[in-house]
């Protein structure tokens, strides 16, 4: 399967489960990723640049930055009705008067992006490859001193990551691999995609791509234990029953290294994290290490009779080797933001302070190298 943008623009979590979800919404009416939008901007805008005022706001419209939001909104309306080439067509009509705008230009070049995944799925690389000379056209139109947002680096990388695929198929190992580096400057780093990846079977077993997975393990290892020197702290307690009604306070573990994981059976990257703590309770467990689950099962709390009766049985067909219970609102409360995303989690050093918070699921290496390092403190 091709990745495509978890996060796109205007089409929002396209087969975001295919390309492999790494976190779960808290939201009572989504069990799936979330997907945020990029503001339209003015013509002039710079560095991620001014969102068009709303209708009635006190800010009047700059007269560009209104027309190019209606050349949006009807390509848009366009795309919805399936008819994809025209709703292109208008895009390209506005890129024609204003060529450097970057919301246009990445609109035009997402959907593009989606046309060429088709022909890629289709096995029609010839076609595909034609496709993505013309997105990377209008990609050399975006603004060298506007700095791209989070969800266009991602379609960046999504689309040098599938012209790498393209490579692949073509049997060209160095175009392959220099189109999969640029997508890493981008921000790629799913390394567990990658090394699994049969659209890139020209370098799955090979010494380049060992490399190039090594390289990404060290800068996310790397990123995280910085992000632990740099994190802001916050209170945090609880004091409550688990599943099976027995008393559980953050006080029973003082003087333990204690990862508390806020998650739900439904999450389905919450599942999958859930065998690399317990591996972590095997080797740290009689160390001074322990782990402690929060179901976010729905927004029923604690009392939830369902809820207590899914998760105990959860924990046992697993043989989950850790308390959990059921997180009541003034658990949630302590965290700043709110719970999010699942999982969430937090780990609390031996004194009871929080050390780190990571949203979303993560590889085993990385809850190890943050595990490590605290237990070294």
């Amino acid at each position: 399967m091709r990745r495509l943008w978890q996060h796109g623009l205007y089409t929002g979590f396209l087969l975001a489960a295919a390309a492999g979800w790494t976190s779960c919404s808290t939201s009572a009416n989504a069990q799936g990723p979330t997907a945020p939008t990029r503001p339209i901007t003015t013509a002039n805008s710079t560095a991620g640049g001014a969102p068009v005022q709303a209708p009635g706001a006190q800010q009047a419209i700059d007269p560009a930055g209104e027309e190019i939001q209606g050349i949006i909104e009807r390509a848009a309306t366009l795309y919805d009705a399936n008819e994809r080439v025209k709703a292109i067509a208008v895009l390209e009509q506005g890129l024609a008067k204003y060529p450097n705008d970057p919301d246009l230009v990445t609109f035009h070049a997402e959907w593009l992006h989606l046309d060429a995944v088709e022909a890629l799925e289709a096995k029609e690389i010839d076609k595909a490859m034609a496709i993505y000379a013309k997105v990377f056209a209008t990609l050399q139109k975006f603004p060298k001193d506007v700095t791209p947002t989070l969800e266009e680096k991602q379609l960046f990388q999504e689309i040098y990551y599938n012209v790498a695929t393209a490579f692949s198929e073509k049997g060209d190992k160095a175009r392959c691999l220099a189109y999969l580096k640029q997508s890493i400057v981008f921000g790629f780093d799913d390394d567990a995609y990658l090394a699994e990846d049969k659209d890139m079977a020209i370098l799955l077993g090979t010494p380049e791509l060992d490399t190039i997975l090594r390289g990404i393990q060290v800068t996310k290892v790397q990123n995280v234990l910085e992000a632990i020197d740099q994190f802001e702290s916050f209170p945090f307690d609880f004091n409550t029953t688990d599943v099976n009604g027995r008393p559980m306070s953050l006080k029973d573990y003082r003087g333990k290294l204690l990862v508390v994981d806020i998650w739900a059976t439904w999450c389905i990257p919450c599942r999958a994290e859930i065998p690399h703590f317990v591996d972590l309770m095997r080797k740290y467990g009689n160390t001074g290490f322990d782990v402690v689950g929060f179901n976010f099962e729905n927004e029923e709390g604690p009392k939830d009779p369902e809820a207590l009766a899914t998760v105990r049985k959860f924990l046992a067909d697993q043989k989950v080797p850790y308390r959990c219970s059921l997180i009541s609102n003034e658990v949630r409360a302590q965290i700043p933001g709110d719970v999010q995303s699942l999982p969430t989690t937090l780990f609390i050093d031996q004194t009871g302070k929080v050390r780190l918070v990571l949203v979303g699921s993560h590889p085993k290496y990385i809850l190890e190298a943050v595990t490590a390092k605290l237990m070294a403190k």
